[in-house]
């Protein structure tokens, strides 16, 4: 009752009242738990600083992405359903990428997606991620099995056509490497904003009216 009555008192006083934003319309989203990604067995039994269990295969061409030779597609043993991610391994810029499609020019944009590292415990790594031809890079050091809850990163871009080309990669001058998973990309979604102008003075004649003493 009292956000009613406000509400109606500050639009009589003509005040720009700002409502909370619209839930952001998410229009792609990869969490790469198909095990359609996993080809040839790597490594059946190791580690990533996120999940103390890991094994890794080449990661496949599959669900719109391009995948690389050095691309290994990461799968946390024992987990049921499937849970899997990607595995940045050496990987140029160019290596891993995938056409996003259902873009609006001139929308802002945001970028989104969970990263950890690998099984080089405290040895560095460089990511990159490139989205409609805005590169932005992200570092980061290997932790311990199963210590990193990983990093959620959010990178903005204005969509220059309809389509995107988004690209992952590393420059590591080490042996570990970054891992990506949950990836999304959002419209970023303006403040509704409801400006009632010319009522300012009617408001406060309205509420001096209140206020005058009854007349004898």
């Amino acid at each position: 009752m009292r956000k009613t009555v406000f509400s109606g008192l500050a639009l009589s006083l003509g005040m720009v009242v700002v409502m909370p934003a619209a839930h952001a319309a998410v229009v792609y989203s990869e969490d790469f738990n198909s095990l359609s990604f996993a080809g040839a067995s790597v490594l059946p039994n190791d580690t990533s600083d996120s999940w103390a269990s890991t094994a890794y295969y080449q990661a496949n061409s599959v669900n719109g992405w391009t995948m690389n030779n050095g691309a290994l597609y990461a799968q946390k043993i024992g987990s049921s359903p499937n849970d899997g991610a990607l595995l940045l391994n050496e990987t140029p810029v160019s290596g891993v990428a995938s056409t996003i499609t259902g873009l609006t020019q001139g929308q802002l944009y945001s970028l989104d997606f969970l990263q950890w590292g690998d099984n080089k415990p405290g040895q560095a790594y460089v990511g990159k991620v490139t989205i409609d031809g805005n590169l932005f890079t992200y570092s980061g050091v290997d932790g311990a099995p199963g210590t990193n809850p990983g990093t959620m990163h959010s990178y903005l871009f204005v969509a220059s056509g309809t389509s995107a080309v988004l690209q992952f990669g590393e420059s590591s001058g080490t042996a570990a490497s970054p891992i990506v998973d949950n990836v999304t990309i959002s419209e970023v979604p303006e403040p509704a904003t409801l400006g009632i102008l010319g009522l300012a003075m009617a408001g406060l004649g309205a509420l001096r009216r209140g206020r005058r003493s009854p007349s004898l």
